[in-house]
């Protein structure tokens, strides 16, 4: 390592760097919370790679970074950096063949504890080393941060935007489209259909009292005329002075209520057994021969 690097890599000049990039006044590791190790990890692979990548590699959303940030919370945001950043070291450095500079052995505890003073320096290393390797520059770290802590940057939005571009979904919004109009006249005509078995229904119940009422009013007026024949019934053997015009008028009519009534009562069955079995066509049928 030379004088340089050195610089670069010592305690004081990561924390300056880190300082810079999140606007605050830290003066040792322990200071640092997991929470803005996170970030710092995660702006310099979205620096590198692009945002919604670097969401992929370090997911921000296992983290809390506002509310009350109890001793748990403090516990669950270490133990989900340092599982990343084990990950992540283990991952590469496998693939290049080299050593993991990180103690894959480093517990939570002993991090929080202030215990593994040389393994938070070799992380804080190897996260340095990363946007040194990467050009990564303070401006470019410090606005992917900014762009996700204001929720402009979210894997959702990636995913949607990869729906968008991938030659298989191309023309998803237009066939959704299609579906859209070809369903419509089809909702549509369910929902009239809903509408006029309603009515249906409704007509038939007013119907059925209107058959109600004309069968009462049959069988008072038939009471009425057997209690009028009653009175103008003569003794045997005298004269009828009675008209028999107006007996035979009067069953005629009660004859032809009374089939008036039978029609409209075998109709009210098939509406009501059509309107059972949800035969719509059958129970228009039986309103219309009934209105």
């Amino acid at each position: 390592m030379s004088a340089t690097d050195a610089h670069l890599y010592s305690r004081k000049e990561i924390i300056s760097w880190v300082n810079e990039i999140l606007s605050t006044n830290y003066s040792s590791f322990p200071e640092v919370p997991a929470k803005d190790m996170a970030l710092i990890l995660y702006g310099v692979y979205a620096s590198h790679l692009n945002p919604e990548e670097g969401l992929r590699k370090v997911p921000l959303q296992a983290v809390q970074f506002s509310g009350s940030i109890t001793p748990n919370v403090i516990q669950k945001n270490a133990g989900h950096v340092l599982s990343v950043i084990k990950a992540l070291s283990a991952e590469e450095d496998a693939d290049s063949g080299a050593t993991s500079p990180i103690d894959l052995n480093l517990s939570v505890a002993d991090w929080l504890a202030g215990k593994a003073f040389v393994q938070e320096l070799n992380m804080w290393r190897w996260i340095r080393t990363k946007a040194v390797n990467w050009n990564c520059t303070v401006p470019e770290i410090e606005g992917v941060i900014k762009r996700y802590l204001s929720g402009g940057i979210s894997l959702k939005r990636s995913r949607e935007r990869e729906m968008e571009t991938s030659p298989a979904n191309a023309a998803a919004p237009a066939t959704t489209s299609e579906q859209q109009m070809s369903f419509s006249p089809l909702v549509k005509m369910v929902k009239e259909d809903n509408e006029k078995e309603g009515q249906l229904v409704a007509d038939m119940h007013e119907n059925l009292q209107r058959t109600k009422a004309a069968v009462a009013a049959l069988e008072e007026t038939r009471h009425i005329s057997q209690e009028d024949q009653k009175e103008n019934a003569l003794p045997v053997g005298t004269s009828s002075t009675s008209c028999q015009e107006c007996s035979s008028v009067v069953s005629c009519i009660l004859k032809g209520n009374l089939n008036t009534i039978r029609s409209l009562e075998d109709k009210r069955k098939r509406a009501l057994e059509a309107c059972i079995n949800k035969d719509v066509v059958s129970l228009l049928s039986a309103l219309q021969d009934i209105v």
